[in-house]
C-alpha cells in the first residue's frame, strides 16, 4: 500500500502474508489511520510506487488505530506528458497521469500465462494537446472500453495512478502496473476539474475503432506452442515490464562459477536437501551413512541424486545476460544427467573451477531458448532469468534470425548441403574476434572458451548476426 501524511509525502508500506489477518480489516483505502511501531528499510525493486528513499514494514508490534479525517485530498502527483516523452522521468518509478481519451484502439485478447487477457491501447492528450499512448490490460481495459462506449458521456477523462513507463524502440508509453495501478474515469477531484477546464476547446470527437472479435484459447500442439510466444532479444528481455515468456536466440560465452552447477536433491520430491551434522555413538570404528534432510518435506533421506542448476552467461547482438538451466532443459543441452557427471560421494561440493567437460562444452554454442520473465526479475531486481524450454540446440532453422537481426547484414550462405550455425561476430575481421573484457573475472569465476583470445576488447555495439559454414568454425570464431 501507499500511505500519505498531511504534507502529501507518500511512502510505500508492506504487510507480510503471515500478518495479513491482523491488519487487513484495520486499513481501508481513503481513510486516515495512525501507525506506531513499524520497520524501515531502503526501498528496492525495479518498480517503486513512490520516490521515498525508505519503505515501511508492518510488524507484530505495529499498532494501527482509527482517527478523524485530517484532509480529503487525493494526494495526486500528476506527471506531465512532455516529461514522460522526453525521458525526464525515471521509468523505475510509478507515476500518476491524467488525460483526455481521444482515440481508442480495438480490444484484443492475448494469451498471458496461458490465460486469455483483454488488452487495449488508447491515446490521451493533455491541456497542451500533447499525445501519449496508454496500454491497459485486464479489467482496466474493460473499464476504459465501457466508458468510451457510453454515448451519454461527453468527454472521457482517464486518471491512471501508479502507472508504469514502457520503453520500446526508444518510444515511451504508459501502462497499468499489474493490479497495483488504479484507474478512475471522470473523477471530480479539484485538480482534475482544473485540468478539464484547460483542455483545448476544439470539439475533438472521440474516435473509437471497431472492436476485433475475441479469439478462443486453443490448446497448443507442438507447432502452436512454438508460435504462441514472441521472438525477442536480450535487450527486449532486460527492458521487459511484463511477466511472460520470450523466445531468444543466444550464444553462451561463459559458465558462471560463482554458483554451483548442480544441487543435491531428494529422490522422493526432487527438492533440495541439506546435509545433517554427523553424530557419533561412541564407537569410532562404526561409520554411519551420511543423512540428509529434505528442505521441502523435512524428512531424513539417504537416497539422493544430483540435479542440474547451471548458471550460463549468454550474449546476442543486443547485449548480455545470465540464464539458469534447471534439470530438464540442462539435460537436453548437456546430453546426460548431472548425477552421471559426479565422481565420488556427495559429502563435499566439487571444485567449481574443475568443471566436467560436458559443462565446459556448453560454451560457444548457440541455442534457441524459451526464457521466463518472472515477478522476481521485474520487482526484486533478480538479474538471472530461468530457461523454461530448449527450442533448438544448434541455433534456429526458421526465419527468426532475419527477424531478430534488426536490419543487420545477414549475408546469404551460398553453401550447398552444409549445416549452418548461427553465431555472433563483431564487425571487425575474424582475426579481431575476442572474449568481451567486461565478462572476464580476475578470480577465474567464469569459464571462457578454451583457446579463445582475451587480449582485445569486443565492441558489442557493432555485433551482427551472420551465417558461417559449420566446417570453417574454430573456437576463436565461436566466442566472437
Amino acid at each position: 500500500m501507499v500511505l500519505a501524511d498531511t504534507q502529501g509525502t507518500k511512502i510505500h508500506a508492506t504487510v507480510k502474508k503471515n500478518l495479513m489477518n491482523r491488519f487487513e480489516n484495520k486499513i481501508t483505502q481513503g481513510e486516515w489511520r495512525s501507525v506506531e511501531n513499524f520497520g524501515l528499510s531502503f526501498a528496492g525493486g525495479k518498480f517503486k510506487p513512490t520516490g521515498h528513499r525508505y519503505k515501511m514494514s508492518f510488524m507484530t508490534q505495529t499498532v494501527v488505530a482509527r482517527i478523524d479525517p485530517l484532509s480529503d485530498e487525493p494526494y495526486l502527483s500528476l506527471s506531465r506528458f512532455d516529461s514522460v516523452i522526453s525521458e525526464n522521468l525515471n521509468p523505475n518509478f510509478l507515476i500518476d497521469i491524467v488525460g483526455q481519451v481521444v482515440n481508442v484502439g480495438a480490444m484484443e485478447t492475448i494469451d498471458v500465462n496461458n490465460k486469455p487477457t483483454n488488452k487495449i491501447d488508447v491515446e490521451l492528450r493533455d491541456e497542451s494537446d500533447v499525445r501519449l499512448t496508454c496500454t491497459l490490460w485486464g479489467s482496466f481495459a474493460d473499464q476504459i472500453y465501457a466508458a468510451c462506449q457510453d454515448i451519454d458521456v461527453e468527454m472521457v477523462i482517464c486518471l491512471l495512478r501508479f502507472a508504469k513507463i514502457k520503453i520500446y524502440n526508444d518510444v515511451r508509453t504508459i501502462a497499468n502496473a499489474f493490479n497495483a495501478s488504479q484507474l478512475t474515469i471522470n473523477p471530480e477531484y479539484g485538480q482534475i476539474v482544473e485540468f478539464k477546464n484547460k483542455l483545448p476547446n476544439d470539439g475533438h470527437a472521440l474516435t473509437l475503432l471497431e472492436s476485433k472479435p475475441k479469439r478462443e484459447l486453443q490448446l497448443a500442439n507442438n507447432g502452436e506452442f512454438y508460435a504462441q510466444h514472441v521472438n525477442g532479444t536480450i535487450q527486449d528481455i532486460l527492458n521487459s515490464i511484463e511477466v511472460g515468456k520470450v523466445k531468444l536466440i543466444c550464444t553462451s560465452y561463459a559458465i558462471d562459477c560463482d554458483w554451483a552447477w548442480y544441487y543435491i536433491a531428494c529422490k522422493k520430491c526432487n527438492k533440495k536437501v541439506s546435509k545433517e551434522k554427523s553424530t557419533t555413538n561412541g564407537n569410532a570404528f562404526v561409520t554411519q551413512k551420511q543423512k540428509w534432510q529434505c528442505d521441502t518435506c523435512h524428512a531424513q533421506v539417504t537416497n539422493i541424486l544430483a540435479r542440474f542448476k547451471t548458471h550460463v552467461k549468454v550474449m546476442d547482438q543486443t547485449g548480455q545476460m545470465k540464464l539458469m538451466f534447471f534439470d530438464s532443459p540442462a539435460v537436453e543441452i548437456v546430453g546426460c544427467t548431472a548425477n552421471s557427471l559426479i565422481e565420488g560421494p556427495f559429502d563435499e561440493m566439487e571444485d567449481l573451477e574443475n568443471l566436467p567437460a560436458a559443462i565446459r562444452n556448453l560454451v560457444g554454442k548457440t541455442y534457441q531458448l524459451l526464457i521466463s520473465i518472472e515477478n522476481d526479475n521485474l520487482w526484486n531486481e533478480l538479474d538471472t532469468y530461468k530457461v523454461s524450454k530448449v527450442l533448438s540446440k544448434d541455433g534456429t532453422n526458421d526465419d527468426d534470425v532475419t527477424e531478430l537481426s534488426h536490419g543487420g547484414d545477414n549475408p546469404t550462405d551460398d553453401s550447398t548441403g552444409d549445416q549452418v550455425t548461427l553465431l555472433l561476430t563483431s564487425s571487425e575481421e575474424a582475426s579481431e574476434s575476442t572474449t568481451p573484457s567486461s565478462n572476464r573475472s580476475t578470480g577465474d569465476s567464469v569459464v571462457p572458451l578454451d583457446n579463445a583470445s582475451a587480449t582485445k576488447k569486443l565492441c558489442l555495439d557493432h555485433i551482427k548476426v551472420v551465417n558461417i559454414k559449420q566446417e570453417k568454425l574454430t573456437k576463436g570464431e565461436i566466442i566472437a
